[in-house]
C-alpha cells in the first residue's frame, strides 16, 4: 500500500487529529521511469555552484527475530515504482509504503530530489537489505552532524522497518524534514560517498567615497529563490512552524 499522511501529526499521538490516505500499490516494476528533465540549477539558488563529495550513513536497530525481506521487497519495489513515474519538480519528496511487516519512508529534500541522487540511493539501499536481511529497522541518511546546521533542502534519508511500525517511520522521515539526523539507533557506519551540486560562496565589489577596492563577502546562508514550491494542507492538518516568512 502506498499511505500519505501529514508528517508531524504523531500516529503514536492518541490525541491528534489523523487523516491517512491509503491505495493498493500496483505499479509494473519494469515501467518506464519518467525522464528527470529538472536541471540542478532551477532547483538550486542562482549563483555558482560547486561538487562536493558526502558520506551516507547506515544505522540498524536489532532485535532476535529477523524480518520478512518478502514484505520489504514488496513494499519497497513499490516505492521505487512510485517515485520513478513522479513528474520531475523543485519540492521536497515524502513518501510511504507498507506491505505485511514492512513499512518504508523516504524524504529528499528539494536540492537531493532534484539531481536524481534519491533514486540511485534508494536502489542501492534495496539491494543492501535483501543482501543482509532486516532485523528490526535499518536507514541510511544524509544530514547534519551535532554541531552544524543544514538546511532540509540538502536532506536524505530512508528507512525500513520490520515491524509494520509506521509511527516509527514517520518520526524519522520527520526529523529529515526538519533538517536532523535520526539518533537513536544501536549501531551505525559510515556507507557510501555521494555526489552533489551545492550552491557556492559568491564573490562582491565594494565602492567607497575614497575609492574602489575589492571585498570577499561569503554568501548568507539564505539565498534568493528563483523556485517557489507549495504545499496542500486540509483541516485538521498542523503546521510546524507558527510564522511563514
Amino acid at each position: 500500500m502506498l499511505l500519505n499522511f501529514a508528517i508531524y501529526n504523531s500516529l503514536d499521538d492518541p490525541n491528534t487529529h489523523l487523516t491517512i490516505r491509503s491505495c493498493a500499490a500496483s505499479f509494473d516494476a519494469n515501467a518506464s521511469a519518467v525522464s528527470n528533465a529538472t536541471s540542478d540549477t532551477l532547483c538550486l539558488s542562482k549563483g555558482s555552484q560547486t561538487q562536493v563529495q558526502k558520506s551516507l550513513q547506515i544505522a540498524f536497530n536489532e532485535s532476535d527475530t529477523s524480518g520478512s525481506v518478502d514484505d520489504f521487497v514488496a513494499a519497497s519495489q513499490q516505492m521505487a515504482s512510485f517515485l520513478a513515474q513522479q513528474e520531475p519538480n523543485c519540492n521536497d519528496t515524502i513518501a510511504f509504503t507498507y506491505s505485511g511487516s514492512a513499512a518504508i519512508g523516504i524524504f529528499a529534500g528539494s536540492h537531493i530530489q532534484s539531481q536524481g541522487i534519491s533514486t540511485s540511493v534508494l536502489q542501492q539501499f534495496i539491494t543492501q537489505v535483501e543482501s543482509n536481511g532486516i532485523s528490526e529497522s535499518v536507514l541510511v541518511q544524509l544530514c547534519a552532524g551535532s554541531n552544524q546546521t543544514q538546511s532540509s533542502r540538502y536532506s536524505l534519508g530512508i528507512i525500513a522497518n520490520a515491524n509494520a511500525d509506521v509511527g516509527f517511520v514517520q518520526n524519522a522521515v520527520a526529523t529529515w524534514a526538519s533538517g536532523g539526523c535520526v539518533t537513536t539507533y544501536d549501531n551505525a557506519n559510515k556507507w557510501q560517498n555521494i555526489t552533489l551540486s551545492v550552491s557556492s560562496p559568491t564573490q562582491a565589489n565594494s565602492t567607497s567615497s575614497n575609492g574602489t577596492y575589492a571585498a570577499t563577502q561569503v554568501a548568507r546562508a539564505l539565498s534568493p529563490r528563483s523556485t517557489c514550491s507549495t504545499v496542500q494542507v486540509v483541516s485538521g492538518d498542523t503546521c510546524k512552524y507558527s510564522q511563514i516568512t
